[in-house]
């Protein structure tokens, strides 16, 4: 009875432990058709399975081409690196034991972190993403909630080798030199609202924005992905006063008579379509907490369970 399964690459043996983790064998079909078939899809050259032969179920198809060049200082493919990256995204451990126990060469852990690193990750609107996402599935991908938020950075410049510059200066995204160091970073974010996904798509390193100038930005990352076919139906922020002033440029009414229904919508840049802000919830109960706290409204020990 033979011990080896006869899938390309596969490694795995007839044992009792391989047994306990649910692996199986089995013996190519009799009907003369259904075995071409599997003797296609193992895609080994002049492979003709006999009465003996196994394999596993689930084994790697035809059109998975996973044949790493095992000879080191060879270049990956884009084919190899996105199948590298994408399996150790999806859990490291897996990736861990595919690499240490099969026969795929995989690139280690550090050659990937280098890969990343190459990628253009500078300040501004990342257009890599915004072009990735227009280019797959519109229904899922086609309609987002937009999210910012700004949050305190350490002041600390560097030496960047990738690009030869000093990061860590206040930069916009726009190439130009700045002298301030940076304290904070403004990030863009969507969420899908068809699917579970989301994806930061711009930053930028800043010392004290003004709100017109987040104002500009926002509208500059709505135009751009509306150009792309992504609709944005609502923006989601804190309730920061740099933000309100902000919305209400854009034509929101959030500070108005408070008689008065407030305005929580205004116009996209490019369509016109209504866009409506919604401020994050537990920022609004924290300042909530702390309007009550600094008016003596309500003693601390009452505020304690908020």
């Amino acid at each position: 009875m033979p011990e080896h399964c006869a899938a390309y690459c596969c490694a795995n043996r007839r044992t009792i432990a391989n047994r306990g983790r649910g692996i199986t064998f089995h013996k190519f079909p009799k009907d003369k058709d259904m075995r071409k078939k599997w003797e296609v899809a193992l895609s080994r050259e002049r492979f003709t399975a006999s009465e003996s032969s196994l394999q596993l179920p689930g084994s790697p198809p035809k059109n998975l081409q996973i044949d790493f060049k095992a000879k080191q200082g060879h270049e990956y493919s884009k084919d190899h690196r996105e199948f590298a990256l994408t399996l150790h995204l999806h859990g490291p451990k897996a990736y861990k034991y595919h690499r240490e126990t099969t026969n795929l060469p995989l690139p280690h852990p550090h050659t990937l972190q280098r890969w990343l690193c190459s990628v253009d990750g500078k300040p501004g609107l990342n257009k890599m993403m915004l072009e990735r996402r227009c280019h797959e599935d519109q229904a899922k991908y086609g309609c987002v909630a937009l999210m910012l938020d700004a949050m305190a950075i350490r002041k600390h410049v560097q030496y960047n080798p990738h690009n030869q510059s000093m990061s860590g200066f206040v930069d916009m995204g726009d190439g130009n030199n700045e002298t301030d160091v940076a304290t904070e970073a403004l990030v863009f974010m969507v969420v899908g609202l068809q699917g579970h996904w989301k994806a930061p798509i711009a930053y930028y390193l800043t010392k004290s924005l003004s709100p017109e100038t987040q104002r500009v930005l926002l509208s500059h990352a709505l135009e751009e992905l509306d150009a792309r076919g992504i609709r944005v139906v609502s923006v989601t922020m804190d309730g920061h006063a740099s933000n309100v002033t902000m919305c209400n440029q854009l034509g929101c009414e959030l500070k108005g008579n408070p008689q008065e229904p407030l305005q929580t919508s205004f116009p996209h840049p490019s369509t016109g379509d209504k866009v409506f802000v919604m401020m994050d919830a537990c920022h609004m109960l924290k300042l909530a907490r702390n309007m009550l706290q600094t008016s003596r409204i309500c003693s601390y020990e009452y505020l304690g369970i908020m």
